[in-house]
């Protein structure tokens, strides 16, 4: 497959010839690139990317004295394969960014993405290479989760499913064996759970019948020959086409106050095909987006929170204090007891700074952000000397090579 795709690194400006990584030591080879490639797979296979990028400022710090105490600083480069939904795949050139100047100047100069979810996710909000298009997506889908218009008023959805959880996690532990309940999965269905609930408007049936498997087509692991995604998001599409009850923000008569706000992720996609003349393709990938995206990073954030907290008990102690003082708050009002609303969220500062604490221990997204150069920019090299990166010549949605920010390094 390597000898039959095209490689564009070697077409135009190719950093790997004044940056540091493998490819400074070997040469922009085939024989070179398709061996980095093989060590690469097996790495990515284990989950364990942030490995290799490690041994590549390893390896590059060790030659290099300016890096010698701060090697997770070394900016490099590495040969990625690159999907694209115009053409067959190709290689070219990535360049990691670690130094944390360079990361905030490229990630807020350089805003156009590379083709890496395209081929899967089309022109959808993180997919998008086109500036404008992502600017009418990100502009247009803010209101859904905006907390006046949205989250205040999707609330209660979020807090009876809640409520329900602790009698489902109380069930589950009292037929737990030894090793007690698995966590994850709980954290995974119920945050799958509460994006289809509150956010998308299913019912509880639609939800129960396909929570654990469209994880599974996210995990790769699905026994069906691999539609199931595909289908069950244009089922939710149909439902929203189907039942008028179905509103988002800024349709006119939920702000007036004559109809509930139901389902604002699903009818705010489903209004773009009016309102953006966006296409059934992109609608889809928006779907499929937040379905992913949405459940996965939250569960793996509650799920290393409850970890951390179970590490730390005083902490945990501390958190549950908080806890019960805002149900005590809640419960001890004139008029009686209350339901929770979104605004009491803010009187947990101290579970808020748990999440945050555990958002930069356990990076729910610890790739970064994948960039393309829209001109010409400079990053610091080997040395310590800035380098000119050329944004190469543009060829349909990429450019010659590209920037990618690791932001679990510091």
């Amino acid at each position: 497959m390597m000898s039959m795709l095209k490689d564009k690194s070697t077409t135009s400006f190719d950093p790997s010839t004044v940056m540091h990584g493998p490819l400074m030591e070997t040469g922009n080879t085939p024989e070179a690139k398709n061996d980095i490639m093989i060590e690469m797979q097996t790495y990515r296979k284990r989950g364990k990317m942030h490995l290799f990028w490690e041994k590549c400022q390893h390896e590059a710090a060790a030659k290099d004295p300016f890096y010698a105490n701060n090697f997770r600083g070394v900016n490099f480069v590495v040969p990625v394969l690159t999907p694209s939904d115009s053409e067959m795949p190709f290689f070219n050139n990535s360049v990691i960014l670690s130094d944390p100047d360079d990361c905030e100047h490229i990630a807020r100069t350089h805003v156009k993405k590379q083709p890496f979810f395209s081929a899967l996710l089309f022109q959808s909000l993180i997919a998008t290479t086109d500036n404008k298009h992502w600017a009418r997506q990100r502009n247009y889908l803010n209101e859904v989760f905006l907390p006046k218009s949205s989250l205040t008023k999707i609330f209660p959805i979020s807090w009876n499913r809640a409520k329900f959880c602790t009698e489902k996690l109380s069930g589950l532990a009292a037929k737990a064996g030894k090793y007690g309940v698995q966590m994850h999965e709980f954290f995974l269905h119920e945050a799958q759970a509460q994006l289809q609930l509150a956010l998308f408007g299913m019912d509880e049936k639609f939800m129960e019948e396909t929570n654990k498997q469209i994880r599974e087509v996210f995990a790769g692991v699905h026994p069906g020959n691999g539609d199931f995604g595909a289908d069950m998001v244009l089922d939710m599409l149909k439902k929203v086409t189907e039942n008028p009850a179905f509103g988002a923000p800024t349709d006119p008569d939920v702000i007036d106050g004559t109809k509930p706000l139901f389902g604002p992720l699903s009818k705010a996609v489903h209004n773009a095909a009016t309102d953006l003349d966006m296409n059934l393709y992109d609608q889809f990938g928006n779907m499929m987006l937040i379905l992913f995206a949405g459940h996965d990073t939250t569960a793996h954030t509650m799920t290393w929170c409850a970890y951390e907290l179970a590490r730390n008990p005083k902490y945990q102690r501390k958190v549950q204090q908080e806890v019960d003082l805002l149900f005590q708050e809640i419960n001890a009002r004139p008029m009686g007891q209350r339901e929770m609303i979104y605004e009491d969220c803010a009187k947990l500062p101290y579970l808020t700074k748990c999440c945050m604490e555990t958002l930069r221990l356990w990076t729910a997204v610890p790739n970064g952000t994948f960039r393309e150069l829209q001109f010409d920019d400079e990053v610091r090299g080997p040395g310590g000397e800035m380098v000119t990166l050329k944004k190469g010549k543009k060829r349909k949605h990429i450019f010659g090579y590209f920037c990618t920010m690791a932001s679990s390094f510091p």
